[in-house]
């Protein structure tokens, strides 16, 4: 693992478009107090997977709301994120640039001063990504059914249940607090269902609850 060697070179670029950029604690990289970049690597026998994000023009609306999470709700064993404050790169330019344009410089800049070398994907490579694109990566079990074991607290009316969930799957649910008939009927609905809301949604959609399912659905991410 070696974030130095892969975010040095994103860094000096940035730098040379008149930004103070650094490296953070987190190893990523920084823009005065804001965080414009995030970094992950995997070490898997004698290849590295490094990747990292560069905030330019994003929506931060929508940026919040896809990393929010009631929290309250979960009980895992996760490492939570360490949230920063954000900033667009464009925001901080002192010239107007294009994403495309910043695309190009970025690209030239790599190959100019790291002597990086586009990668060329022949017809061959591309049918390979295509199937495993959507043979695996697309598919449920590998996005979701890798997930650590949680369980997951929810108030459905005045009724208080928790999920018990592995592995994506509603293994078991406990009923704390029962203050409706129909409620067990429903922890055995959701038994072995997965913890996904649009399956859910089709699952639970044609039962005796379909009229308030989007509000149960809802209860329970």
């Amino acid at each position: 693992v070696d974030f130095k060697r892969f975010t040095t070179p994103i860094i000096e670029f940035l730098k040379e478009l008149g930004l103070n950029a650094y490296r953070g604690e987190k190893n990523d990289i920084r823009i005065g107090n804001y965080k414009v970049s995030g970094n992950a690597e995997r070490v898997h026998k004698n290849r590295v997977m490094h990747h990292g994000t560069l905030l330019y023009s994003t929506n931060m609306f929508w940026l919040e709301q896809a990393i929010k999470s009631n929290e309250n709700s979960y009980t895992d064993r996760a490492i939570r994120s360490n949230r920063s404050r954000t900033i667009n790169i464009a925001e901080l330019l002192p010239h107007p640039m294009t994403i495309e344009t910043f695309e190009i410089a970025l690209s030239e800049f790599l190959t100019k001063y790291h002597s990086a070398t586009p990668l060329q994907l022949d017809d061959s490579a591309k049918r390979t990504i295509n199937t495993l694109a959507t043979t695996k990566y697309t598919d449920w079990n590998w996005n979701y059914g890798y997930n650590a074991s949680y369980d997951f607290r929810v108030k459905i009316d005045s009724n208080i249940l928790v999920l018990k969930v592995t592995s994506g799957i509603i293994e078991k649910v406990e009923i704390i607090q029962n203050c409706s008939s129909w409620i067990h009927k429903l922890a055995k609905l959701l038994e072995g269902k997965r913890h996904d809301y649009a399956y859910l949604k089709n699952e639970l959609g044609n039962t005796e609850y379909s009229e308030k399912i989007q509000e149960i659905i809802e209860n329970l991410f």
